[in-house]
């Protein structure tokens, strides 16, 4: 099987791809793996993140009797301890796990831009 990140494609065709993949890797996707439409609901996502929690951001990993898939070293924030920052509103989706460096992105659009910043410095 192979997948189609390396293309120019929109965020939508990524987003399949990853979803693919993440079958293929992982096994089977179950609605519980997803976080509920009711639950996204109370949170200001892009549809990028909006989409990659409600496919798989409860999903289980296989391997580990606690966790979920993308929580190893680099992680994806849980929606519910996602943080907000003051200063310009942008949302804080995904961390290295000793805080070595962060991302964030905008919290609305089809396909925002993502921030990083490296021990606490300025977002590039």
């Amino acid at each position: 099987m192979s997948f189609a990140f390396d293309k120019d494609s929109s965020p939508q065709q990524l987003l399949d791809e990853l979803e693919k993949f993440l079958v293929f890797w992982f096994g089977p996707h179950r609605p519980e793996y997803g976080v509920p439409t009711e639950i996204l609901a109370k949170h200001r996502l892009p549809e990028p993140l909006r989409r990659l929690h409600a496919f798989a951001g409860r999903w289980p990993h296989p391997h580990q009797k606690q966790g979920l898939i993308f929580s190893n070293q680099d992680h994806l924030i849980p929606l519910e301890q996602m943080r907000t920052l003051p200063r310009n509103g942008r949302i804080e989706f995904l961390m290295e796990n000793q805080g070595v460096w962060s991302c964030v992105t905008e919290p609305e659009g089809d396909d925002p831009p993502v921030y990083k910043s490296f021990e606490g410095g300025p977002w590039k």
